[in-house]
């Protein structure tokens, strides 16, 4: 028999009016994995409270976005078919703890029995098959105007010069070089990348099987 895993106890929770709840079946694992790759980009300064949350938004017909930034770094992927035809989440907006997300999503989410439960303070992860629940309060206050942001970039080719595909295991190995030789990744030397515009964000875009994944980092100017 699995052992139930250990929740810890939640603080700051107030009483509030009820915003969603919904049950993710086949949906489960993508949006566990979105959330996961959401937290990477979060802050982890506790003095930027907004920026340690992934935004969550839901357009009530079945379309999630999931945003993220350190403000350094923009995320967003988006789910598209949540739910079944006939049953969508509600719409919402919420900003959930990154950290705490993460931690008390389930590993391997199974097609039954995982959901999300959300107030408009604060936000509830349900794991019946496991007989567990977790919730904390949400992130308060205004969050980047990302939309402003993301309109600077596009990902069409038209209107913003070359275009050039990489491979993602290619480049990711090749970051990890860099990252290596400078002295790590906070006081390790940039790396230089040519033929960027150098003081526009670097777009990345990917479209898988569970979605969409934009993402942009600004460049570090050397002199």
């Amino acid at each position: 028999m699995t052992a139930a895993r250990k929740i810890k106890p939640a603080t700051e929770l107030v009483e509030a009016k009820h915003v969603a709840s919904f049950a993710l079946t086949a949906d489960a694992e993508r949006f566990a994995k979105a959330a996961r790759i959401a937290a990477t980009f979060t802050s982890t300064d506790d003095g930027r409270a907004v920026l340690t949350a992934i935004r969550v938004l839901s357009d009530g017909e079945g379309t999630f976005v999931f945003e993220a930034t350190d403000s350094y770094r923009l995320v967003k992927l988006t789910l598209r078919n949540v739910g079944s035809r006939d049953s969508h989440p509600a719409k919402f907006d919420a900003l959930i703890p990154a950290k705490w997300f993460a931690t008390n999503l389930p590993k391997r989410p199974r097609r039954i029995g995982f959901g999300i439960d959300l107030t408009d303070a604060n936000v509830t992860v349900r794991d019946a098959a496991e007989h567990t629940s977790a919730t904390a309060p949400l992130k308060l206050g205004d969050y980047p105007n990302t939309e402003s942001i993301w309109s600077g970039t596009s990902d069409h080719v038209d209107g913003i010069g070359e275009v050039v595909g990489l491979n993602p295991g290619y480049l990711s190995k090749m970051l990890k070089a860099c990252e290596t030789w400078g002295g790590g990744p906070w006081g390790g030397i940039p790396v230089r990348i040519q033929s960027l515009d150098a003081i526009k964000p670097i777009r990345f875009d990917v479209s898988g099987p569970d979605g969409d994944l934009s993402a942009l980092q600004m460049p570090v100017r050397l002199s």
